[in-house]
């Protein structure tokens, strides 16, 4: 693994490329407040990372997550999304994807919306 080098030995070196991580959408529900992030990973090939937390997320200095998702999943590359549902009752996303590769990804569009018998 390529690291960047810190010249203080006491702080942990980050690889050389980290993840870039950002909140997309967050909606209250029960009472409970629900953060959903897109994670961006790797090098050349990226591979986009769809999180659900039940607290705000934090993250190190390297961009790792500090507290665990309650929901992650990957979406597949290059290719986009046409619905994006949340079933918390199973933890799991349910993601219907688009066949036309010319459409738009629609990552920076998701919302949370949970399904119906998480009401």
């Amino acid at each position: 693994m390529l690291v960047a080098c810190s010249e203080n030995s006491d702080i942990e070196d980050c690889a050389a490329v980290i993840d870039t991580v950002s909140i997309i959408d967050k909606k209250t529900h029960n009472d409970k407040v629900y953060y959903l992030a897109r994670r961006i990973t790797g090098w050349q090939d990226k591979s986009v990372i769809i999180q659900l937390f039940d607290h705000e997320p934090k993250n190190d200095r390297c961009h790792r997550s500090l507290i665990p998702p309650i929901i992650e999943d990957s979406l597949l590359p290059r290719t986009p999304v046409k619905s994006f549902e949340i079933d918390l009752e199973n933890k799991i996303f349910i993601i219907e994807y688009i066949d036309n590769l010319d459409a738009d990804d629609g990552i920076d569009h998701f919302t949370i919306n949970f399904k119906k018998n998480n009401e």
